[in-house]
């Protein structure tokens, strides 16, 4: 399990940006088009790097403030030309010819067009309209773990390695429940747990544990599975934290268009896929062999009890859809 968010972002929910990455090689050399003098930044040989490919790059540096924009164009325009300079010599050197390089350009060119289609389906399912008042007002009703009986969670997450590491702290915690007999044992046993004691907010948390964690006394416990180890996480205390419907509103608004979006995506892709044939092709056409038995005991359960829509996770890209 990736580390939980420790810091307390105001609500609405705090959303970070979601920037497209492309290959700056493809901007920078290749195509007929020739710019005017007023659009080109520099010559570099025979080639000319525009304002459009300098902005292009500066636009994705979010929060870059006003009175440095000047100094980090000039930075971006430097690396540019280094760039600039080092495409023109793999050119020459045949570079753009080789197996690898040819593999590379095609998927990065196949990951921006999907990506911009993506971002088209996204945008029109925004314009479609923003959700109703009703609508708004039903999902605060039907999430009060986030809204009306809002928690801030005092969490003790105590994580450590190993392939039978959820299983261990299953066993473990019969008759170690305090996080420090429980960290006493693993130190016993020889194994080296990280420890960290945070606040989290109960938007911060997925939905299933969300539910799981309302139901617990101050000293229970949750494992969860994650690649190569586990954390467990006790719950040391809880504070009410409730959000009224008029403060949640905008972060409601913001979510729902987001999910409309991402649903707007799913079904795009899926209409994609039915208009279009897909055949699998030598040993993809046969089915995937069933995973061997004796596997994570948590990492399935974890999957199959996940929501469909969970806030914490699509957190990260809702900024975009602002």
């Amino acid at each position: 399990m990736p580390p939980l968010r420790t810091s307390m972002p105001s609500f609405p929910f705090r959303l970070a940006g979601l920037a497209l990455v492309t290959g700056l090689a493809l901007a920078a050399c290749g195509g007929d088009h020739k710019p005017s003098d007023t659009q080109t930044a520099v010559k570099v040989g025979s080639a000319e790097l525009t304002v459009h490919q300098l902005n292009y790059l500066l636009q994705q540096r979010n929060g870059v403030p006003a009175d440095q924009a000047e100094r980090a164009g000039r930075e971006l325009l430097e690396r540019l030309i280094d760039q600039e300079l080092a495409a023109q010599a793999a050119v020459k050197d045949g570079l753009d010819r080789d197996p690898r390089t040819v593999q590379a350009l095609d998927a990065a060119r196949r990951e921006v067009l999907a990506r911009a289609y993506g971002s088209k389906v996204e945008r029109d399912a925004i314009a479609a309209g923003k959700p109703k008042p009703e609508e708004i007002e039903r999902f605060y009703n039907d999430n009060p773990l986030l809204f009306s009986n809002r928690q801030l969670y005092a969490i003790e997450q105590v994580g450590f390695d190993g392939a039978d590491a959820s299983s261990r702290a299953d066993s473990l915690l019969r008759s170690r429940r305090s996080p420090q007999a429980f960290r006493d044992a693993l130190t016993a046993a020889g194994v080296r747990p990280v420890v960290q004691n945070v606040t989290i907010p109960a938007e911060n948390l997925p939905l299933d544990q969300l539910k799981r964690f309302s139901e617990l006394a101050s000293g229970d416990s949750i494992i969860v599975a994650r690649p190569g180890g586990a954390t467990v996480l006790f719950l040391l205390g809880s504070t009410p934290a409730a959000v009224g419907l008029v403060q949640a509103r905008p972060a409601i608004e913001r979510y729902l268009q987001a999910d409309q979006a991402r649903r707007a995506v799913a079904d795009a892709t899926k209409a994609l896929r039915a208009a279009t044939p897909v055949t699998y092709v030598g040993k993809f056409a046969q089915p995937l062999a069933a995973p061997a038995a004796g596997g994570n005991p948590g990492a399935g359960s974890a999957a199959a009890g996940a929501p469909a829509v969970d806030p914490a996770a699509l957190r990260k890209g809702l900024d975009a859809l602002k």
